[in-house]
């Protein structure tokens, strides 16, 4: 890892340029084609089958019961475009379908095949099904003060992460921290309108938490910088020292388990948590990347630039007034 840390710390402007291209193809792509909004957060027809779960309280029988219904639906010739799944009381299938298709066949279908299933000696006697189908009309794909918000809440923690770290690791760690903060959030959105996965309100949450974890990557790296510092001094020249210090373990740690937490999520979870899920993985990736290659490519030239500045200073940092020859001026006041 030191042998690329060797190679990526020395090329900021590289960095600096591929994440711009990021940045510039998404927002082209993005002018184009527009956000890809899930079909939750757009008009939709949606059809809803109600399970009570204290009959069917496990995976087969919901299995069962999603299988009637993707049967129905294929005889019908109507494609659903997304499912969804809740949880509680009553479990919910949700099936998400294009604003201009009726559904009033495929829920006479649906509620023959429940009734003829769960009457009294049927396969699932005892079993409360019900089948609703509604509109969903949305004005707006989400508002325009969610973006604004979020957009808000990140600046506002990379003024704080900038404060912080000025206090604790001197003015070149604000910056940095300032920067992957900003980087994280910035760099994680491009990603996501680039892969086209669905747009929904809980993305925001996603591209405020990269914030966070590249933040969090980059304070690893300083507080390993300044410890590093305080043992070696000036023996190190600032290129090794930043390499050493670059907190690949912990970085590698934190990104393990939490990787660990959303994989086991996106297994376990239902469909919109899965999405979430997916996002959040790619968040982790981009925002621990910008945090372990970007921030020390980015602290190398500032150290340096510091470090040549106080070289150039006396070490009490005050120079005195230059004594200036007054002889002539001496010699003019005798003879008068």
């Amino acid at each position: 890892m030191n042998k690329l840390l060797n190679k990526t710390v020395k090329k900021v402007t590289l960095l600096s340029v591929l994440l711009a291209i990021v940045f510039a193809a998404a927002l082209v792509l993005t002018a184009i084609l527009g956000i890809n909004y899930g079909k939750t957060a757009s008009d939709a027809n949606t059809l809803t089958v109600k399970v009570n779960n204290f009959y069917f309280n496990d995976e087969t029988k919901l299995a069962a019961i999603e299988t009637v219904c993707e049967t129905e639906l294929d005889e019908l010739g109507v494609n659903y475009e997304q499912k969804g799944e809740m949880s509680g009381d009553e479990s919910e299938l949700v099936y998400y379908f294009d604003a201009d298709v009726d559904l009033a066949d495929a829920k006479a279908a649906l509620s023959t095949a429940f009734a003829d299933k769960t009457k009294e000696g049927g396969e699932w006697d005892g079993a409360f099904i019900s089948v609703t189908a509604n509109v969903e009309v949305l004005q707006l794909h989400i508002p325009v003060s969610y973006f604004v918000r979020t957009g808000l809440a990140v600046l506002l923690f990379a003024v704080l992460a900038f404060g912080y770290t000025w206090i604790r690791y001197g003015l070149n760690g604000g910056i940095v921290a300032c920067a992957s903060a900003l980087l994280g959030a910035v760099t994680t959105a491009s990603v996501l309108l680039l892969t086209r996965l669905p747009f929904t309100a809980s993305t925001l949450y996603v591209i405020a938490i990269a914030s966070l974890i590249a933040t969090v990557v980059t304070l690893f790296t300083l507080n390993k910088l300044r410890a590093k510092k305080k043992a070696e001094g000036e023996s190190a020249t600032t290129l090794e020292t930043v390499v050493e210090s670059t907190a690949v373990k912990e970085t590698a740690a934190l990104t393990v388990a939490l990787g660990v937490a959303l994989v086991l999520t996106l297994a376990l979870g239902t469909t919109a948590i899965r999405w979430f899920s997916v996002m959040s993985l790619i968040a982790l990736v981009v925002s621990a990347c910008i945090g372990l290659v970007f921030a020390p490519a980015l602290y190398l030239p500032l150290q340096t630039a510091w470090e040549k500045r106080a070289e150039s200073r006396p070490k009490n940092g005050y120079k005195g007034a230059k004594k200036t020859e007054k002889k002539e001026e001496v010699v003019a006041s005798e003879e008068n």
